[in-house]
C-alpha cells in the first residue's frame, strides 16, 4: 500500500494495529493494545527498514511482531538525526512519537505473545 493510499474511494491517512487473541470462544477477542501510525511516517520507517510495508506485521504473532518492531526501535534510537530529517512537514507524526509508540507496542506484544496482529489499513 502506498502512503496515504486511496482505497474504496477513501483516502487513508493512518494505520491502526491491534492484538487479537483466540480465547476459545466463538470469535477472537480484540485486546486494548494498539499502535496508531500516520502514513506520513512511511519514509522514516523505510529508512529504518527498506523492506518495511504497512502490511508487514499483519497476521504475525505478537511475539514475532514485537521482535521485528524492537529491531526498528533500536535502529531508530541509534542515530536520531538520520531519522528526524524525515519528520513530516505538516506536523502529523514525528521521530519521537514514532519511537515511543513503537516501544510501547513492543511492550504490549511481550504482554500477549500468542496474540495475532490485526490492522485497519
Amino acid at each position: 500500500m502506498e502512503d496515504g493510499a486511496v482505497r474504496e474511494g477513501v483516502e487513508r491517512m493512518s494505520a491502526s494495529y491491534y492484538l487479537v487473541m483466540d480465547c476459545g470462544g466463538d470469535a477472537p477477542v480484540g485486546l486494548d493494545m494498539r499502535l496508531y501510525l500516520t502514513y506520513n511516517l512511511g519514509p522514516m520507517l523505510r529508512a529504518a527498514d527498506p523492506e518495511f510495508t504497512w502490511e508487514k506485521i499483519v497476521g504475525m504473532t505478537a511475539k514475532d511482531a514485537g521482535d521485528y518492531l524492537e529491531g526498528i526501535a533500536k535502529i531508530l534510537s541509534k542515530d536520531p538525526s538520520t531519522f528526524k530529517k524525515y519528520n513530516p512537514s505538516n506536523g502529523w507524526g514525528d521521530y519521537e512519537g514514532l519511537r515511543e509508540a513503537v516501544r510501547a507496542f513492543v511492550v504490549d506484544c511481550r504482554t500477549a505473545p500468542k496474540a495475532v496482529i490485526g490492522a485497519c489499513l
